[in-house]
């Protein structure tokens, strides 16, 4: 049966401080004999990046930050730092014995050559996050009459970003973690 964390469903992680938690107990569970769970699924990144940038803008004012221009503003040092500390979750769970699945939201495409990719906040963001994962896949919708379906492909393509290392992108997959074979 899936788990939710926080458990309370009216409830969000929304602090820098609950994922490092959140990272600590993953941890305590897995080196558990019998663990309860196999698979994390991050949902989404994009928002664990926000709230990494809200923590960041409410918590440094001192050196490299410089002036804020309005008391909620970013400046360019906090989007570093925002890159460092999303990166330092990512590669924490990245290390857990178990499988992690990350979710984020898609690049528009401007141009027709233009590639889909995840739309993170930070230019390199996408590239060093998709360099690190086993598998990139891009989900979308198939409408045959009155039917839909929700696949997963993991094949590069012009149109989206794919990346396979565990085998799995001789197929489209349902849009449904669980059904793609992992261990």
């Amino acid at each position: 049966k899936p788990q939710r964390w926080p458990k309370d469903p009216t409830k969000t992680a929304n602090s820098y401080k609950q994922f490092l938690q959140f990272c600590k107990l993953a941890e305590t569970e897995l080196e558990k004999p019998n663990p309860s769970f196999k698979t994390i699924v991050v949902d989404g990144m994009n928002e664990l990046q926000e709230v990494i940038l809200r923590n960041i803008v409410a918590t440094y004012t001192g050196r490299g930050v410089g002036e804020r221009n309005y008391d909620d503003q970013p400046t360019q040092s906090d989007y570093g730092k925002m890159l460092r500390d999303g990166m330092k979750i990512f590669r924490k769970l990245f290390r857990l014995p178990c499988n992690v699945v990350y979710l984020a939201v898609a690049t528009n495409r401007q141009y027709e050559d233009d590639k889909v990719i995840p739309q993170f906040i930070g230019k390199g963001t996408a590239n060093e996050v998709m360099r690190l994962v086993s598998n990139v896949g891009y989900c979308y919708t198939v409408v045959n009459g009155e039917d839909v379906e929700y696949q997963v492909s993991f094949v590069d393509t012009p149109l989206h970003a794919g990346k396979d290392r565990l085998g799995l992108a001789t197929k489209a997959y349902p849009n449904d973690f669980t059904k793609w074979g992992l261990r």
